[in-house]
């Protein structure tokens, strides 16, 4: 790997008893809660983590209101629902990282899927940074992240080091920024799925990189302030950003032939394109410091390869 940032009912007789999976269902943590508690609604607990480790396969734990918790270790399929009351994570770590999902195969969780909404993950910030990651996605066949926060790590903010390929991650509503490494580091060795909807990666190293074997799209996208490059894809990557801004990076797009413009400007990089960078029209080269690389027109005849 070559990368340089690195979720039945059955109607029955009356007579007839059908036992409930063990922990199906849902569980609270609340600011007044206490891990004493058993995650209930009238008994919330205090942390996610503790309601993550009451929770069941495939149960939701919400955020009843704003908390404060500790680093998370997910093994198993959960939806963490924090849009009602943000959790904060603040200046925690696991292994190196603020959350870790690593779910192993197994019959007894086919999906294999972690949600996880309405979350902010803060290091400490400046230059006393001290936990690594913010998310690291280490197995899973998909994770969803949904409005959350991951700022200030010492090195990626989110990292999928998946392998075996088929995975799928899918960000949107999110900012990720001042990470001393990769914003958003697709390491996972492919083929896999990534897709990025209005996500702003911003003042990290990379903005977002992937690696070989990963098809990631990008959409209504903010990447900008990066000391190194916007957008990095790796010789094998596949990358397509539609309808987005790239600014303020030392490069903007850094391609070894793996990215793919459309709809989107490029603006106020020291260097706008550096390597092989396709164009299906309608982008806007402006203010960058030098030009780079010339798009290369993609598709059929076009009347727009960079307005400039």
């Amino acid at each position: 790997m070559s990368l340089r940032y690195m979720f039945f009912a059955i109607l029955l007789p009356l007579a007839v008893c059908v036992a409930a999976p063990a922990h199906a269902g849902s569980q609270f943590v609340a600011s007044n809660g206490t891990n004493s508690g058993n995650c209930t609604r009238t008994a919330p607990c205090a942390t996610l983590d503790q309601a993550v480790n009451n929770a069941g396969v495939n149960d939701t734990v919400f955020c009843v209101d704003g908390v404060v918790g500790s680093a998370l270790s997910i093994t198993k399929s959960v939806d963490i629902d924090c849009s009602a009351g943000r959790a904060v994570l603040r200046d925690v770590g696991i292994n190196g990282a603020a959350i870790t999902i690593n779910i192993s195969v197994s019959p007894s969780d086919t999906f294999r899927t972690v949600r996880l909404r309405g979350i902010s993950v803060i290091g400490v910030g400046g230059n006393s940074r001290f936990i690594p990651k913010g998310i690291d996605i280490v197995s899973a066949a998909a994770v969803y992240i949904e409005n959350v926060v991951v700022s200030d790590m010492a090195q990626q903010g989110i990292f999928d080091e998946r392998t075996g390929g088929q995975t799928k991650l899918f960000i949107t509503d999110t900012i990720i920024r001042n990470n001393g490494g990769t914003g958003v580091a697709i390491g996972s060795q492919g083929p896999s799925t990534i897709v990025l909807d209005n996500v702003r990666s911003e003042n990290n190293t990379y903005g977002i990189g992937a690696a070989a074997g990963n098809n990631v799209v990008i959409n209504r996208s903010v990447i900008s302030g990066n000391s190194n490059a916007g957008v990095d894809g790796d010789t094998g990557a596949q990358i397509t950003v539609d309808r987005s801004i790239i600014s303020h990076n030392n490069i903007g797009v850094q391609s070894n032939s793996s990215v793919r413009l459309s709809d989107t400007s490029i603006a106020f990089n020291a260097t706008a394109i550096s390597g092989g960078t396709g164009s299906f029209g309608n982008n806007r080269l402006s203010g960058n410091g030098t030009t780079g690389t010339n798009l290369i027109p993609l598709g059929g005849v076009s009347s727009d390869v960079a307005q400039q």
